[in-house]
């Protein structure tokens, strides 16, 4: 992992290097201060940024308010083994 460094509003940066070893990566959804996790886990983050548009539309298709909420959605990674239960199966269909 890169050194982490702080953007112009204050929020803390940190680059990956890449390697993703020895993390677990989910899709995510953002509303406001709260976090869910709807995918994952995927082995690379490449893998979970390829879902990212399946979780929101299987978001949208669970909660059609969703659709005028102003969620945001995204990836996120946590050390391997970490006990994270998404929304949605890894299979669930669109």
């Amino acid at each position: 992992m890169k050194p982490a460094t702080t953007d112009e509003h204050g929020r803390t940066i940190v680059e990956p290097d890449g390697s993703g070893v020895g993390r677990d990566f989910y899709v995510t959804v953002i509303d406001g201060p709260r976090t869910g996790y709807l995918l994952g886990p995927y082995k690379t983050h490449g893998e979970a940024l390829a879902n990212v548009r399946r979780g929101e539309l299987l978001t949208l298709r669970h909660d059609t308010k969703a659709l005028f909420g102003g969620y945001g959605y995204g990836t996120c990674s946590a050390p391997h083994g970490t006990l994270i239960k998404p929304v949605f199966a890894l299979n669930e269909e669109v």
